[in-house]
């Protein structure tokens, strides 16, 4: 099966995206979104906590890794409809289970070099073309200051790096509400970034009511500027 534009655009965002961790990690696009990301030293587990985030956008998605995949996964990946894999290697189990879907496209992509020759962002339009520096800038804890009386704890503060690159990835205005290393809620898109973190919020409480008594310390991050505290009374 051919490369759609589509599977193109989708694919490259998901390989850049999943190769910004270097934990096991695995994100899931959909037409130029990311519709669940997360991390974790279980490869199996990574792919679950991102399918769970929106288990209904992920339909027909592109999904990648940055390890090799293993029988296992390919065998939950194989329950959904799911339109790319893309991964830096499949063990030939993984490559012999998935080769039965039919239309299934499998991409084995290559490392990711830590710094990229042109380094270039290239976009165009009807009448331009568009080029600036590809955003490469890591966040660092020693670079960070904390305004708040509340300082983050260190799982946390490992949360908001994790959210921040998530939004860096996302269509403007941005929200994305991580817990653990797995994004819980996103939304992208929006003129409005209240309304982006609405949207996330109600996503949120529509998809599971029971979770949100569960969970504590969710953390938010977002690519818009907060000028108002109208999100901070949203979320709490």
């Amino acid at each position: 099966k051919e490369l759609s534009y589509n599977n193109i655009v989708d694919s490259e965002l998901a390989y850049e995206l999943v190769n910004e961790f270097s934990e096991s990690s695995c994100t899931i696009v959909k037409h130029a979104n990311p519709c669940g990301v997360a991390s974790s030293s279980n490869q199996l587990i990574a792919y679950k906590n991102a399918l769970e985030t929106d288990r209904e956008s992920a339909f027909g998605g592109v999904v990648a890794f940055n390890k090799k995949i293993e029988k296992k996964v390919a065998i939950e990946i194989s329950k959904l409809f799911t339109e790319l894999v893309i991964a830096p290697k499949f063990s030939s189990d993984a490559l012999l289970h998935l080769r039965k879907k039919k239309n299934l496209i499998l991409i084995e992509s290559k490392k990711k070099k830590k710094k990229n020759l042109l380094n270039l962002d290239i976009k165009s339009t009807k009448k331009f073309v568009l080029i600036q520096n590809f955003d490469t800038k890591k966040i660092e804890q020693k670079k960070v200051s904390f305004v708040t009386n509340q300082k983050p704890k260190k799982k946390e503060f490992e949360d908001l790096i994790f959210a921040q690159i998530v939004s860096k990835y996302m269509n403007s205005n941005a929200i994305v509400l991580v817990k653990d290393k797995k994004t819980i809620s996103l939304s992208s898109g929006q003129t409005s970034r209240v309304e982006a973190a609405r949207i996330a919020i109600n996503k949120l409480q529509m998809n599971d009511v029971k979770i949100i008594k569960k969970l504590e310390n969710i953390v938010l991050a977002s690519d818009g500027f907060f000028p108002f505290p109208d999100i901070i009374k949203l979320c709490s």
